[in-house]
């Protein structure tokens, strides 16, 4: 019999908290726009969520730019978090660089104009300037 060998392992330290996820676009490392939204509720514990709220989260919105530019990013993405529960916190925990089921919702419903998919292909046809987006799709909605 052959013994399987064993390799490095990783260990990641629990955190106990609500669940986040920043929806976005982004044009070579800028964001276009993105929101910030709660996970209410999901299949299970951290399984797929059907009940939104979106946030302000100023601290989550400024890491997703650092990455963003970092990366030079351009596209759709998801970030997922969880808000340590003790410290407050936020712990990036996935990152996904396509669409998510946050490019589905409608700008205009979540008070921000355009959706994420309007957005990138205005900015990428050129129709409108960038300086455009930064100005007008931070703003959270008021709760």
């Amino acid at each position: 019999k052959r013994k399987a060998k064993v390799g490095k392992r990783s260990i990641q330290q629990y955190v106990s908290g609500p669940t986040l996820a920043y929806d976005g676009t982004a044009l070579d490392g800028q964001i276009l726009g993105g929101f910030t939204r709660a996970e209410l509720l999901s299949v299970g514990r951290r399984g797929y969520a059907f009940l939104l709220q979106t946030i302000d989260a100023p601290e989550v919105a400024a890491m997703a730019a650092k990455l963003v530019a970092h990366l030079r990013y351009t596209g759709y993405f998801n970030l997922d978090w969880i808000v340590d529960s003790e410290s407050g916190l936020p712990y990036l925990i996935d990152t996904n660089m396509r669409g998510s089921p946050g490019m589905s919702h409608d700008g205009a419903v979540l008070g921000m104009g355009d959706s994420p998919l309007v957005r990138l292909r205005q900015a990428m046809s050129g129709e409108l300037p960038l300086a455009h987006f930064a100005a007008t799709w931070y703003t959270p909605l008021a709760h």
